[in-house]
């Protein structure tokens, strides 16, 4: 007969807090240059809440606290900056930057991105809820990054309608494709600094 553990009614289970959907207010750790599935040039940006949001250093807190041994950075925002738009995102989220920080200026004298600058600079991000299925073909639900904004009025944006699935995947017909990241970066244990984190 299976007893009832004495711990039992105090076990946390599903993985922890979630991040609230809405306005965050965050800051940039990392912006890198990738290349798109379909070719087209892409920035990579990460992030965390900063420490006067509502849920301050949410991603840090949730590295540390990982023990797995390939634990990864969630505070990742892909943005295509080629294509039809492109163009019109990279430049919401420049925006969003230079509006966030005083005297900021996203480009040199030469037109080209200042990605170094962008770290610990502040920004507005709104999040919104959106449906996946997992590697267990479950249907689930995660908060991710939707669209940059002012920091300051981070609080004030309206809170975007949940992605939901087609109705054929949200059946469960579908499966998530192997080499699929979800939105997480890979760190090397040998290459943590800084406490641990994977930014200096």
């Amino acid at each position: 007969m299976i007893q009832k553990p004495k711990n039992y009614d105090t076990i946390q289970v599903g993985g922890g807090e979630s991040l609230k959907a809405g306005g965050h207010k965050c800051v940039i750790k990392m912006l890198e240059e990738a290349t798109s599935s379909k070719g087209n040039q892409m920035l990579i940006i990460s992030f965390d809440t900063a420490d006067e949001d509502i849920q301050p250093h949410f991603y840090m807190d949730r590295y540390l606290n990982d023990s797995r041994d390939n634990k990864k950075w969630g505070g990742r925002f892909y943005l295509v900056t080629g294509g039809e738009y492109g163009p019109a995102n990279l430049k919401r989220f420049c925006t969003a930057v230079e509006d966030s920080n005083d005297g900021f200026q996203a480009w040199d004298f030469s037109g080209a991105l200042r990605m170094d600058a962008f770290k610990n600079m502040k920004v507005g991000l709104i999040f919104r809820k959106e449906d996946y299925i997992a590697d267990d073909h479950q249907l689930r639900t995660a908060t991710k990054g939707f669209r940059w904004c002012n920091y300051e009025q981070a609080y004030e944006q309206k809170e975007p309608e949940p992605k939901k699935l087609p109705q054929s995947e949200s059946a469960l017909q579908a499966t998530t494709p192997a080499g699929v990241d979800m939105g997480f970066l890979n760190i090397p244990a040998d290459a943590l600094e800084n406490e641990g984190l994977p930014f200096n």
